[in-house]
């Protein structure tokens, strides 16, 4: 009797404990939306624009717009850290965009051979 009242102790402890526990998963963080960035220090000067990121089934598509011209990013990965990499390429130069999202934040850098040229965006509503 005491091990038919054991078993049935753990079948009821084990039900009260796995409806007591919330799920402490969050949803995925997307990247997906317009982003107003800002790139500076670079040997032309600093530069202003809007980096545009869309989901799709197979990852991330986007590109960057900055003085009439738009640049198409390649390669993109948005890590579960919500650490971007993508590559462009501009006048001529293959370029690699890194750099971490927070919430509405992004903060990063052009990497340029041995050189990086710190960029900062805010997604815009």
């Amino acid at each position: 009797m005491l091990k038919y009242f054991t078993l049935l102790m753990v079948v009821l402890m084990t039900v009260v404990v796995s409806f007591g526990c919330k799920s402490t998963k969050q949803a995925a963080y997307s990247a997906a939306g317009n982003w107003k960035f800002h790139v500076s220090n670079t040997p032309n000067g600093d530069y202003d624009g809007k980096l545009v990121l869309s989901k799709t089934d197979n990852g991330y598509t986007g590109y960057l717009e900055a003085d009439g011209s738009q640049i198409n990013l390649s390669n993109i990965v948005l890590d579960e850290e919500n650490k971007l990499t993508a590559d462009f390429s501009f006048s001529g130069n293959d370029l690699k965009l890194k750099g971490i999202f927070t919430g509405d934040a992004f903060a990063g850098f052009i990497v340029a051979g041995y050189d990086n040229y710190p960029m900062a965006a805010e997604r815009t509503k």
